[in-house]
């Protein structure tokens, strides 16, 4: 097979885009290798999944079959359009029999990103901390659903809230077609994450966040010297859910004249 005329980068018998056109010729040739220059000859190609399967389907009449367009100067061009990006045999056969490097091994890349197909997970779609970092991942696929094996896209992250100014996120590309996102959110409430490609929400954004206050210092302390610290500098005091009940929590505070005196924290939901 050779390439079509203009055409540049690897030849598609051997390089190709997932859910696209591909095309390359076949030119004919006499046991002399010199090129034929009529057509008119039996020109067979079909693409197997790259396995020991390939054979089963060869010998069962299965696999895709391309199309095979004869020009009648001895030149055939093949397309074929496969929508699952991965690893494929591609068989050329004349008249039956195979042509010179037949069968090629086909690999298949994903096409272009497709925003609306990518997908975001981790417990940050839905829910957050106020005030601390939190995490999750996009997962890029193309338009047929073929998963990204390679990174730059342009993936934007920001939460929006009547009032409040956005938040936009760090995204990291792993270069694997995966993006690592921290983000957070400067105070409790109910938020909204779009997350975009190109302009366009990935698949279900925006989405809603809920950003709670934090878990209560005076429940996560070690000691009640710690908890009280941690209680005057702002922190919010949080239960989780299965203890929603008030709690007590007595520390002993040392005054400035010396003495002890007995005080009170209360912690709520």
């Amino acid at each position: 097979p050779v390439p079509p005329a203009g055409a540049h980068g690897p030849c598609a018998a051997t390089r190709g885009v997932a859910g696209e056109v591909m095309r390359f010729d076949v030119r004919g040739r006499d046991t002399n290798a010199n090129e034929c220059q009529v057509g008119g000859e039996e020109v067979d190609a079909v693409i197997y999944p790259s396995s020991k399967a390939s054979k089963v389907l060869a010998n069962l009449g299965g696999g895709i079959k391309a199309t095979v367009l004869d020009s009648g100067d001895g030149l055939y061009g093949v397309t074929y359009r496969v929508m699952a990006s991965g690893e494929y045999e591609l068989s050329v056969s004349l008249r039956g029999e195979p042509i010179s490097g037949s069968p090629f091994a086909l690999g298949l890349v994903p096409g272009a990103t497709c925003a609306a197909r990518s997908s975001v997970s981790g417990r940050g779609v839905r829910a957050a901390t106020a005030g601390e970092d939190t995490l999750l991942k996009i997962s890029a696929v193309d338009c047929y659903g073929n998963t990204q094996t390679a990174g730059g896209d342009p993936f934007t992250v920001v939460l929006t809230r009547p009032g409040v100014p956005s938040v936009h996120a760090q995204v990291l590309d792993r270069m694997d077609g995966t993006y690592d996102v921290s983000y957070n959110a400067t105070i409790r409430g109910l938020w909204q994450m779009h997350v975009k490609a190109g302009g366009v929400h990935v698949a279900g954004s925006p989405f809603a966040v809920l950003a709670r206050r934090r878990w209560c210092p005076c429940c996560c302390s070690s000691t009640a010297h710690e908890s009280l610290s941690r209680v005057g500098s702002g922190a919010w005091c949080w239960r989780p859910p299965a203890q929603r009940e008030f709690q007590l929590l007595h520390v002993r505070v040392r005054v400035c004249l010396g003495r002890w005196r007995g005080s009170e924290v209360k912690c709520s939901k």
